[in-house]
């Protein structure tokens, strides 16, 4: 028993402190910008005036930065909480959960050096705050209960539950759209393979329902009309090739991955480990041994690109951006491809589920713009 209170102590000690740093590091960034505007109104005024029915659907997120742009307590406290449930349904989520305050660690480092606009964005930015990073915390759960406790919400003693995670996803959408639109493609996958099952399960049907209200709920919002009819002066929507072109070559490739190297040289060195690994494994398979020495190429092509030679020997080169795009695409096909086959070796579903989650999170930028670095943190928080 004691040295079950002592992993216990230790376990949630360790998360004090995480919580407190956070604290200290929200006591550390004022108000800014768009805060202070959302300072000048109140809860009141934003629902009681008929505001938020033409600004956007960020019902939620936009409450919390009310709230906190007049509280300092309830800003430090409630961004340390966030912070902190964000790092644990993380880090819970790595395999190992006998190692919650490694991986948390891990979590915490990769959080931390992420680039300087990310953090100055998301951590740094508290309207960015309380919408990007706040949008994590359910799908995050959604996750985290699908893998270690699908199964016992087959049981009709877990319906009385599934009222909280409808209201809880009803909520989930309130915050950024491209979250949101995770949400219902989470929702409608997981509902799809109930239904494959022909096993009712209360989590999927309650997150379902939930997840779709809320999503109407959002979307009604005029100011997507208005974005839809090209009324908007900030947001607008268009597709073309160019457009894509220019979003991947020099805006996402940039903010989920040249602008943050240690993530990116650390993903590098672990495909390149998988990689090497099934090399080993299957000597004899030519095809097989010809696609990994392939991918190793992409890897090590692309870390030499864009970290020794893109600012240096090809400044001047007039389609560096061309080539980093190609790589780019390139290495995400390659992190794809290895996930897609740990999961299939571990069985473990939520690797290739959190690249596609990553994918599905940067798709609506391609028809939506303006597209800066705080819509990538998601993406990159995936990855």
């Amino acid at each position: 028993m004691t040295v079950r209170n002592n992993e216990a102590i230790k376990k949630y000690g360790f998360f004090f402190l995480v919580f407190i740093f956070f604290g200290y590091l929200s006591i550390n960034f004022p108000l800014t910008g768009d805060d202070l505007n959302w300072g000048i109104t109140t809860l009141k005024n934003y629902f009681g005036s008929g505001q938020f029915l033409n600004y956007d659907g960020r019902y939620a997120g936009n409450s919390l930065i009310i709230i906190a742009s007049h509280s300092a307590v309830f800003k430090v406290l409630s961004y340390a909480g966030i912070t902190t449930l964000v790092v644990y349904l993380a880090a819970h989520l790595i395999n190992n959960v006998r190692q919650l305050e490694r991986n948390t660690l891990l979590i915490l480092i990769l959080m931390l050096t992420m680039s300087t606009e990310l953090f100055a964005q998301v951590l740094g930015w508290n309207a960015g705050f309380f919408n990007y990073m706040a949008s994590l915390v359910y799908p995050l759960i959604i996750i985290n209960l699908v893998k270690y406790h699908y199964s016992d919400w087959q049981a009709s003693k877990y319906l009385r539950y599934s009222i909280l995670i409808a209201v809880l996803s009803i909520i989930s959408c309130f915050f950024v759209e491209h979250v949101t639109l995770l949400n219902l493609a989470v929702a409608t996958i997981l509902m799809g393979y109930m239904l494959y099952q022909k096993k009712k399960n209360y989590l999927v049907i309650a997150n379902f329902i939930g997840t779709y209200i809320g999503g109407i709920l959002m979307f009604s919002n005029k100011a997507y009309l208005n974005i839809l009819l090209h009324h908007d002066s900030y947001r607008e929507t268009s597709f073309s090739l160019t457009k894509v072109y220019h979003i991947i070559s020099q805006q996402m490739d940039f903010y989920l991955l040249i602008d943050n190297p240690i993530i990116t040289v650390l993903l590098a060195v672990i495909l390149g480990y998988l990689i090497i690994k099934n090399l080993q494994k299957r000597s004899g398979n030519k095809l097989g041994t010809v696609v990994s020495y392939l991918e190793l190429s992409i890897l090590i092509a692309f870390i030499e690109y864009h970290y020794i030679l893109f600012n240096t020997f090809l400044k001047d080169f007039g389609h560096r951006y061309l080539v980093s795009c190609l790589l780019s695409i390139l290495f995400l096909l390659v992190i794809v491809i290895e996930m897609a086959k740990l999961s299939l070796e571990t069985h473990n579903i939520e690797y290739i589920a959190l690249i596609a989650a990553a994918i599905v999170l940067i798709v609506p930028f391609f028809v939506v713009t303006p597209f800066g670095p705080r819509g990538a943190f998601a993406s990159y928080f995936c990855l």
